[in-house]
C-alpha cells in the first residue's frame, strides 16, 4: 500500500511516539524544580532520565518477545494505555524514591511503544518508501521535542512538575483512542522465541550496527540531561528563554527528522549517516568552545538538533534491510540501545556535573560524536551476517 493510504495509521503511531518522547525528555527541562521540591541534588534528580532509560533498554528486547503473540494494534494499546496510567501516577508521587520506581514503570510500557510501532510502520509501506514511513513515526518523537519537552518545561515552571506528568497521560490517552481508530486489525501476531533474541545478539553486524545508535545517543545525553542546568549556570538563562532553546532544539531535530527519511528513501542510508555523524561533533565542540550567549546557542542548539535526528530514519531503515524476517527484533534492540546510549550519557553527565560543573560537558559530548562517526567508518563495510545455530 502506497505512503499516502497509510497516513492516519502512520499518524496514530507518531502520537504515540510523541507520549513517549515528552514523557522520556521533559524531564531535562523540569531537573531545578524536581529536585528543589523533593529536596534531592540536580545530580540525583538528573537520574530520574537514568532510570528510566536502564528499564527501557532491558525491557525493549525482552518485551517484544514476551508480546510477539498478541496482534500489534492490541501491543500498542496496552502500551499507550499503560504510559498514561504510570504517567498519571508520577504526577501524585509522594517522593523521590516512589517517582523513581513509577518512571521505571512508564519505561515498561514505552519499552513496547517505539520498535513495535516502526515494525509496523514498515510493514504497511511499499518498501522504497520505508525511510519516509519511519520519518512519520518517529517523527513524532522529533515533535515531542518542538511541543511536548518545551510545554513540559513551560507548565511545570507554571504549574509545577506534576502538572507536566498529567500532560503527558493525556497524550497518552489520545493515542490510546487514535490507535484503536486507525491502526489496522489485520496485522496478526509474528510469535518470537527467546532463541532468536539470542541468535541475534550472536550476530556481530547487528550488535555493531545498534551499538552505533547508543555511541550517537550518548554524545547527546551527555549534554541534554542537564540542558536546564548548563544554560542556567552559563548564563543565567530564565525559564522563558530555556523554553525558547528547547524550542529552537526542537523545530530543528523534526526537520532533521523529515530530511533523514526523504534522503534515506533517495540517497540510500549510508550516505545519510556517513555525513550526519561526520558533522555532528561540531556544534556540540562549539558549544564549549564559544562563549555562552543566548543567539549563540541557538544557533549551535539548531545544528545539534537537525544532525541528530538526520541519524534516526537511515538507522532503522538499515536494520530493516538488514533483518527483514526480524525486524520488530532488531528494531527492538535498536531502541534497547538508544536508552543505553542515554542512561551511559546522563550518567556520564551526572558525573561530570557533580565533578567539574558544567565546563566540561559539551567536550565530553564533541567526543563521544566523534568516536560515534569512527565506529561507523570501521563497521560500515562488515559483511553479510552469518546464520548462527540456536
Amino acid at each position: 500500500m502506497s505512503l499516502a493510504s497509510r497516513r492516519a495509521p502512520l499518524y496514530a503511531m507518531a502520537l504515540a511516539n510523541f507520549a513517549v518522547g515528552t514523557g522520556a525528555l521533559m524531564i531535562a527541562g523540569l531537573v531545578p524544580e524536581i529536585a528543589a521540591d523533593l529536596d534531592v541534588s540536580e545530580a540525583a534528580a538528573g537520574q530520574l532520565i537514568a532510570i528510566y532509560a536502564v528499564v527501557y533498554a532491558v525491557a525493549a528486547p525482552l518485551l517484544s518477545v514476551l508480546a510477539s503473540r498478541l496482534p500489534k494494534r492490541r501491543i500498542l494499546m496496552i502500551a499507550a494505555g499503560g504510559l498514561a496510567l504510570t504517567s498519571l501516577a508520577a504526577a501524585f508521587a509522594p517522593d523521590f524514591a516512589s517517582l523513581m520506581v513509577i518512571r521505571g514503570a512508564t519505561a515498561l510500557f514505552a519499552a513496547l511503544v517505539t520498535p513495535v510501532a516502526a515494525s509496523v510502520a514498515t510493514l504497511i509501506v511499499p518498501p522504497q518508501q520505508i525511510g519516509s514511513a519511519i520519518g512519520i513515526v518517529f517523527g513524532g518523537f522529533a515533535v515531542s521535542t518542538v511541543l511536548g519537552v518545551p510545554a513540559g518545561a513551560l507548565i511545570g515552571g507554571a504549574f509545577g512538575w506534576p502538572a507536566a506528568f498529567v500532560m503527558v497521560a493525556v497524550l497518552a490517552g489520545l493515542a490510546f483512542i487514535a490507535i484503536a481508530v486507525w491502526l489496522p486489525g489485520d496485522m496478526p501476531a509474528t510469535p518470537t522465541r527467546l532463541s532468536e533474541l539470542a541468535r541475534t545478539l550472536r550476530d556481530t553486524r547487528a550488535l555493531a550496527a545498534v551499538g552505533l545508535t547508543a555511541i550517537q545517543l550518548a554524545s547527546a545525553f551527555v549534554v541534554f540531561g542537564y540542558i536546564a542546568v548548563i544554560f542556567q549556570k552559563g548564563f543565567g538563562a530564565e525559564a522563558t528563554e530555556i523554553f525558547w532553546l528547547l524550542m529552537v532544539f526542537g523545530l530543528a531535530s523534526v526537520a532533521g527528522n523529515h530530511a533523514g527519511g526523504v534522503l534515506t528513501d533517495r540517497f540510500g542510508h549510508d550516505r545519510v549517516i556517513l555525513y550526519g555523524l561526520a558533522a555532528l561533533p561540531l556544534p556540540l565542540i562549539g558549544l564549549y568552545l564559544a562563549p555562552l550567549g543566548f543567539l549563540a546557542s541557538a544557533v549551535v542548539m539548531a545544528l545539534w538538533a537537525f544532525l541528530g535526528f538526520i541519524f534516526t530514519a537511515p538507522q532503522q531503515a538499515r536494520l530493516v534491510r538488514l533483518h527483514p524476517d526480524q525486524r520488530t527484533m532488531i528494531l527492538a534492540l535498536n531502541a534497547s540501545a538508544i536508552y543505553v546510549g542515554n542512561s551511559i550519557g546522563t550518567a556520564s553527565g551526572g558525573l561530570l556535573l557533580a565533578i567539574s560543573g558544567t565546563t566540561w560537558m559539551p567536550l565530553a559530548a564533541g567526543l563521544t560524536a566523534l568516536a560515534a562517526f569512527m565506529f561507523y567508518l570501521a563497521t560500515r563495510a562488515i559483511g553479510p551476517a552469518q546464520k548462527v545455530a540456536s
